[in-house]
């Protein structure tokens, strides 16, 4: 199974896996695994894992190499690099550019940043390390709460529906929080299968909610919309929607567990900083709108954490910043993942983090 957010990938059934199960994070990567798959653009890449487990070309030891300075990057599958091949993903990039410099991938395709911080913790300490890049694309606030996660079987093609390990905030009487894991040992087994083809959720309320969803993409690969929204100027934020109200205010629950969250990937990093990057979608490329999430993850910054805006990289293309992504997919196209290099080492040099 490949999960890309709400995008699930087939790969044939006669080729390797590539990802397996973890009692802890739910998967991982197979070590050794290799498969390919089609772009949207029609184009096919191939996923290599080495044999640490880790989707790269190379191999990495426990042990930092003398006089390099190494990053772990945990993500979902903007990070991961989804319809890329290793050596086209922003991390990859960044280490070409700096032969003193590794950039250890271990985003997770399909994760929220409960499942990242599992993975940290599980997998991403073993590694000797200078600095922790976190890159919460914005629906992870959703993703953190679910207890199940959906993908679908490459052989049979059936929507498999599995238990997840998620994170519960508990609020004690003198106000402090406290996060608890339920849910580990993670049920190797699914827990509903769907054959494919099953209508079973196709209520008439759901059919127009997709009608509508299946209109709003289309208005934004318009031209004209895309011109429209760029020439509104600074009444693109009163008039854009905000894609998720759950950065609307700090009291939220999904705010309030993400923000637990990152604290404790903070907490886990010691003294090494831990650096936070949140990724939004085309629609904030088109139309640079809903700043709330900017606000919220802004307020974490203290000595340890520092948070970084990448957005406005992007929008220094102008109308060309959709190209960021592709035309029908909200993943980073080839020329997202340049500017995602760029902005990530820009920011972090400006953070004087990165050696000279």
């Amino acid at each position: 199974m490949l999960m890309i957010g709400s995008t699930e990938i087939q790969a044939d059934a006669d080729k390797p896996r590539y990802v397996r199960y973890h009692a802890v994070i739910g998967y991982q990567f197979d070590p050794g695994g290799r498969i390919r798959f089609t772009r949207p653009d029609g184009k096919s890449f191939q996923v290599r894992v080495n044999a640490g487990g880790i989707r790269s070309n190379r191999e990495y030891d426990f042990a930092k190499p003398r006089g390099v300075y190494r990053i772990l990057v945990f993500g979902d599958s903007q990070a991961d690099g989804a319809f890329q091949p290793n050596e086209l993903r922003f991390s990859e990039l960044m280490e070409k550019r700096n032969p003193a410099l590794e950039v250890i991938n271990l985003a997770l395709p399909g994760v929220g940043t409960d499942q990242q911080l599992l993975n940290f913790e599980e997998v991403g300490v073993k590694y000797e390390h200078d600095l922790v890049l976190l890159l919460p694309f914005l629906v992870n606030i959703r993703r953190n709460v679910q207890q199940t996660q959906t993908s679908i079987e490459p052989a049979s093609g059936r929507i498999v529906v599995r238990a997840k390990p998620w994170f519960e905030l508990i609020t004690h009487a003198d106000g402090s929080e406290e996060l608890k894991l339920h849910n580990v040992p993670v049920p190797e087994q699914p827990l509903s299968v769907e054959e494919p083809g099953d209508e079973a959720d196709a209520t008439p309320i759901s059919w127009l909610l997709q009608k509508f969803e299946n209109a709003r993409e289309k208005a934004k690969k318009s031209a004209h919309v895309r011109r429209l929204a760029y020439r509104l100027g600074p009444l693109r934020d009163v008039l854009g929607r905000t894609p998720y109200p759950e950065y609307r205010t700090p009291k939220t629950y999904e705010w309030r567990l993400m923000a637990a969250l990152i604290r404790r990937f903070a907490q886990g990093a010691g003294k090494k900083p831990l650096v936070v990057a949140p990724l939004v979608d085309s629609w904030y490329m088109r139309f640079a709108s809903g700043k709330d999430y900017w606000r919220r993850f802004s307020s974490l910054a203290d000595d340890r954490i520092h948070i970084i805006d990448l957005l406005p990289h992007f929008l220094k293309l102008g109308h060309r910043a959709p190209e960021g992504y592709f035309e029908t997919d909200s993943h980073f196209s080839d020329l997202g993942h340049v500017v995602l290099a760029d902005a990530v080492e820009a920011e972090l040099r400006r953070l004087h983090f990165l050696p000279r």
